[in-house]
């Protein structure tokens, strides 16, 4: 049998391909789907949804984990960063429903789905309606995150789905002395 860590590398490498397969299947669905598909391509994200949710929150993951974590000393450095995230992205995941990670997945779907057709129809309250119901279920993912992980604020939950251990923080650093120089620089 597998060590834990290569376990974990295995369920992990299930995700990122079912990750990699929602990619195909958004490539499909902006460049060549016909429109009459719409509904069944829904479906097969909020599946891929659900199963990649389903692996990471099992919780013989917590299990792993810990049983890596006691050989830790003895793991690659990459290994070792890449077990901090891996925990990270369990204790993320396990405090969001799978309800609401379903309804994500059909909401953001149907977004791209309609997003060009809103558009060119100056359809904005199509846009408005559809993002009413998104944004409350980010939040409450959000919330559950920064709690989760003692995050600062609910952005930065979202920003560490993008960029682990990123922070609103981080960005003002960046990007406050930029504004300051343009507002200076620019007549």
């Amino acid at each position: 049998m597998n060590d834990p860590y290569s376990q974990l590398q295995d369920r992990f490498k299930t995700i990122r391909n079912f990750r990699n397969i929602s990619n195909i299947l958004d490539r499909d669905m902006i460049t060549v789907m016909a429109p009459g598909s719409r509904p069944d391509r829904t479906e097969q994200f909020v599946a891929l949804a659900r199963q990649s949710h389903k692996i990471l929150t099992d919780p013989n993951i917590s299990s792993l984990i810990s049983q890596s974590k006691d050989h830790v000393d003895s793991m690659e450095i990459e290994d070792q960063a890449n077990l901090q995230l891996i925990e990270r992205a369990y204790t993320k995941a396990t405090v969001v429903p799978d309800k609401i990670v379903q309804e994500l997945a059909r909401l953001s779907v149907v977004g791209k789905q309609n997003h060009m057709s809103w558009k060119d129809e100056n359809n904005w309250d199509a846009l408005r309606e559809h993002l009413n119901k998104i944004i409350p279920l980010l939040r409450e993912a959000a919330t559950a995150k920064k709690q989760a992980l003692s995050l600062e604020c609910m952005y930065d939950a979202l920003i560490d789905d993008f960029d682990p251990y990123g922070s609103s923080r981080h960005i003002r650093q960046i990007f406050d002395p930029v504004e300051t120089f343009l507002k200076t620089a620019l007549p």
